[in-house]
């Protein structure tokens, strides 16, 4: 029998299905996604795993983490390799209440979601929905408050989540609801997230042939991401257009496309 991976990096590569070839051509994609000439090497990864090996630089964990789906706000806050998908070690936050908390409600949480992302994208429906529901479980049965760092984490986001894995499961009604649930929950004070919440409702529509409706909230999108100058989001949003160009004609999408020519 295999070895089963024991770094964090080589446990996110095996519930995401990456060799190591694959993940350094996902960070060579990742960063042209960015407009930037960048690339690694399959035995650049593997001293990444090596036990006491040289941690990647800042920039490169941004690669990695848009190759695996993570929030750069968590890279940040976790630190390498905690907030690589699938690693599960404690994390020297403090001790008491802070840590009971961390342990039991949000790090819980987010370790839920991000395998539960990861499921989706293998298409195990009731895999990702059991960490699904044991995300929901661990956020309603905090019993203080988390910490500042992951404090961020609320139902709008695990909501939209949810919305995210059941497009990659097919399941583009239910997506648009959790989704459109989400962007109701979340605080005003959260642009940058509103923006990339509203993408998703976007795309959910997309994929359920509502092309006004997905066109209209793609342009709230994108006006909101250009206004706070949220490049990644602009990125992001504009990336949808592919799927408007067949419908010059449909109400809305000419406005989008004005919108992205700005």
């Amino acid at each position: 029998m295999d070895a089963l991976p024991k770094h964090p990096l080589a446990i996110a590569r095996f519930l995401h299905g990456l060799s190591q070839s694959d993940l350094a051509e996902g960070i060579k994609q990742a960063a042209r996604r960015r407009d930037r000439r960048a690339g690694t090497t399959k035995q650049q990864v593997s001293v990444w795993e090596r036990p006491g090996g040289r941690a990647p630089d800042a920039w490169y964990q941004q690669l990695i983490a848009d190759v695996f789906g993570v929030d750069h706000d968590l890279v940040t806050a976790l630190g390498w390799p905690y907030w690589l998908p699938g690693n599960e070690a404690p994390v020297a936050l403090g001790t008491g209440a802070t840590v009971a908390a961390l342990r039991k409600a949000q790090r819980r949480a987010m370790l839920n979601r991000r395998k539960a992302r990861a499921l989706a994208m293998n298409g195990d429906a009731r895999a990702c929905r059991r960490d699904l529901n044991a995300a929901e479980h661990a956020l309603n049965t905090a019993t203080a408050a988390p910490p500042a760092w992951c404090s961020w984490m609320s139902p709008a986001d695990l909501a939209v989540d949810s919305g995210r894995c059941l497009i990659d499961l097919g399941e583009t009604g239910p997506a648009l609801h959790q989704i459109t649930q989400g962007v109701a929950l979340l605080p005003t004070a959260r642009d940058k997230t509103r923006a990339v919440f509203l993408a998703y409702e976007a795309e959910s529509l997309l994929h359920q042939g509502e092309i006004d409706h997905s066109a209209s909230i793609a342009g709230e999108a994108l006006v909101l991401a250009q206004r706070i100058g949220a490049s990644r989001c602009v990125r992001q949003i504009s990336d949808l257009a592919p799927g408007y160009e067949p419908h010059p004609k449909v109400q809305g999408v000419e406005q989008f496309f004005s919108i992205v020519r700005a």
